[in-house]
């Protein structure tokens, strides 16, 4: 057997159990979660392996680790061959940006708001090496997602979003990084990790438009959009 020995940040055979190498076909399963074991709290996380099958029960992903594994085999039953065993990762999960682009024929500048995201963060994977297939989903999670950021100027522009019962107008003071110009675009979260294979993930968001015054022109609240994460990338 082997072990992961910290000091040296390396895998080697464990030398209380050293088995040399026998004829017989021999099947090598792992799998990395960002640096840790795939647990992330959840004690009904179970592995195992069989029939050439890593499974790994009851998964929850938490959007900011991937999580990687490899299924190999070395076939000694007719020839001895003691060299090493090379492990591929593959990517187990999918991994999804989000950004918006400002798209209008008009000169009007945009602000998204109110982003969230809503997927199943649970399920049980059965790798073969090759495809993963997700199952039994559950544990449904929202996250409330950051605004866009377009650079670092946080310097803020007053904005008018209508007018109150006497006719005066009601502002709100807005970040010059959240503003998306005509034909800009602006992104809200990078390498977002999800579980593949599921339907009924969600983005909503609130959108506005505003003239070159600064002048309320629409505002979209709640729009919704379906994503369909259905394969690992």
């Amino acid at each position: 057997s082997v072990k992961y020995n910290d000091t040296d940040q390396i895998w080697e055979m464990d030398k209380e159990k050293e088995k040399n190498w026998e004829t017989d076909l021999y099947y090598f399963a792992a799998y990395a979660n960002g640096g840790g074991v795939a647990e992330h709290s959840n004690s009904d996380l179970t592995t195992s392996f069989s029939n050439a099958i890593l499974n790994i029960s009851n998964y929850i992903t938490n959007g900011a680790t991937d999580l990687i594994a490899t299924v190999t085999h070395r076939d000694n039953s007719s020839t001895f061959n003691p060299a090493p065993v090379d492990l591929t990762f593959n990517h187990l999960l999918s991994k999804i940006d989000f950004q918006f682009k400002n798209t209008n024929t008009e000169n009007f500048s945009m602000v998204v708001e109110d982003v969230v995201l809503t997927v199943k963060t649970q399920a049980t994977c059965a790798y073969d090496g090759t495809d993963a297939s997700w199952n039994t989903f559950s544990k449904e999670t929202t996250y409330n997602l950051s605004q866009p950021s377009l650079g670092s100027d946080k310097t803020t522009q007053v904005y008018i979003i209508g007018k109150d019962n006497s006719g005066e107008d009601i502002t709100k003071n807005i970040a010059n990084m959240n503003v998306i110009a005509k034909g800009g675009s602006s992104t809200i979260v990078e390498e977002f990790f999800v579980i593949p294979g599921q339907t009924e993930a969600t983005i909503k968001y609130t959108v506005s438009f505003y003239d070159n015054d600064r002048n309320l022109v629409e505002k979209k609240e709640n729009q919704v959009l379906s994503l369909f994460p259905n394969q690992t990338q």
